[in-house]
């Protein structure tokens, strides 16, 4: 499966911006491949898309993003288009975002993209609008749950949360609720990874016996706040919320008996009438709980354990036979958030320890989605929050 990576760093002209994306393609002739456009929401992006949706004979579907892989200090970059022009795809368009559709128009959803395709797919990317009904709803996971196996890879796009300037870019058109759901299949044969590393407060951990949906209201007998408090954070300090990345590493089960990876959760903000905790996405009562923080450490970490994992994978296909040419990445905000002031930011260590013969693209977003491996060998596909996960193709 080929692909090609263009950027560039204009942001004033969406025909100068189109231009340099445009360079020396490696199309041949081909019609029907696919690209993938992500571009800074300070950038014309609406007519940049619309131009290239004109001037490319392939599907252009994307969106905005807070941050490029490319986006350095010295080396700016402000939009970048990924073409795979040798596979073979299908995109689905959702039904309004807000309000939320229900699982079965989900599922629908996944229907419509399986009988476009055609064939079983080799993966899933899916891209969501950044609504206040998807950072708190349960959308995402019925998502997952309709698609089931297969693996997927994508997120929430990004630019300012809940801004009008986020935006999902199918059919030619700038959607703002509207999830798109692309199927690839055909010599794909994707390998992934993904990993959060985060310094826990405690190593208590708690079993969630209240909450309503991402609400986490009692931890044991304890009241959200009062755990706070047991673990030395003052519930009423504002920068429990702002000043640092606070997470949550949720199991279904037991810590260290259920899952082999544990979810991982942001919290959003507190609730003072209800002493509760608000969080990124679900955590069920049942499931066990352990606070932590986001450290540029952590960043580092997840990201050279991601790496490893790839490079060793990408070793052993190569051996086999298997041509393996682009590494995609989403990596949450909160990541970029945390190495503020660093002069090794997430995109240079990438780029530094890339496997060899790769070209980097992806995006940062609000919410990661990624498959990982149950403990009974079963492939489940999950939304996090705090983790860098990539696919190679």
């Amino acid at each position: 499966m080929g692909a090609a990576v263009r950027t560039t760093k204009n942001y004033d002209s969406a025909a100068a911006m189109a231009a340099d994306l445009t360079r020396e393609l490696p199309l041949n002739g081909r019609r029907g491949g696919l690209a993938l456009l992500f571009c800074l929401p300070e950038t014309p992006y609406p007519e940049l898309y619309a131009q290239l949706c004109r001037e490319l004979p392939l599907t252009v579907v994307g969106g905005t993003t807070f941050r490029l892989p490319f986006t350095l200090e010295s080396d700016d970059c402000s939009a970048a288009l990924t073409l795979f022009p040798e596979t073979h795809h299908a995109i689905a368009l959702s039904p309004p975002l807000d309000p939320a559709p229900g699982p079965a128009a989900l599922a629908a959803l996944h229907r419509d993209c399986l009988e476009s395709l055609g064939r079983p797919p080799d993966m899933f990317i899916s891209l969501w609008p950044a609504l206040p009904s998807i950072m708190t709803g349960g959308q995402i996971p019925d998502l997952l749950a309709a698609i089931g196996e297969t693996p997927c890879l994508g997120g929430v796009v990004s630019a300012k949360l809940h801004s009008r300037q986020v935006a999902v870019l199918a059919d030619g058109q700038v959607h703002r609720n509207r999830l798109l759901l692309v199927g690839l299949a055909g010599g794909a044969r994707p390998i992934f990874s993904q990993a959060c590393e985060v310094t826990d407060f405690s190593k208590y951990t708690p079993t969630v016996t209240e909450a309503d949906h991402h609400a986490v209201k009692r931890l044991d007998d304890l009241s959200f706040f009062n755990y706070l408090r047991w673990i030395n954070c003052d519930p009423r300090d504002p920068s429990l919320i702002s000043g640092y990345p606070v997470c949550a590493k949720v199991w279904e089960g037991a810590a260290g008996q259920g899952e082999p990876e544990a979810s991982v959760r942001a919290l959003t903000g507190l609730d003072l009438e209800t002493s509760s905790g608000l969080f990124s996405g679900p955590v069920p009562v049942g499931s066990s709980l352990s606070l932590g923080f986001l450290t540029p450490e952590n960043v580092r970490a997840s990201t050279r354990r991601c790496l490893a994992n790839l490079q060793a994978q990408v070793t052993a296909g190569r051996a086999a036979g298997q041509d393996y040419r682009l590494l995609f990445y989403v990596s949450c905000v909160g990541r970029q958030f945390a190495q503020i002031g660093q002069n090794d930011p997430e995109a240079n260590f990438l780029k530094a320890y890339l496997p060899a013969g790769l070209t980097l693209s992806g995006y940062y977003g609000f919410g990661e989605i990624s498959p990982v491996r149950r403990r009974d060998g079963r492939l489940e596909n999950r939304d996090l929050s705090f983790s860098i996960a990539m696919a190679v193709l």
